[in-house]
């Protein structure tokens, strides 16, 4: 076989591992798409439930009273 034909082979290979991998990271994009998703209706869910109450705040898990 000629250089050439080595060459096209490594540049085709190369494609090949390109594609495979855009691939790849679509598939993870979407299924974080996916769990955002989620985790955005579970918030919205937690907050019908919580509403009137009044969320405490919390830095560093220390509750203000605690705090004090």
């Amino acid at each position: 076989m000629s250089d050439v034909w080595y060459l096209a082979l490594a540049y085709g290979a190369v494609w090949l591992g390109l594609v495979v991998y855009l691939f790849r990271l679509g598939g993870q994009a979407a299924a974080l798409r996916k769990e955002v998703t989620s985790l955005k209706a579970t918030m919205r869910e937690t907050r019908v439930e919580e509403a009137g109450e009044q969320p405490e705040r919390l830095v560093a898990g220390v509750t203000r009273e605690a705090a004090g």
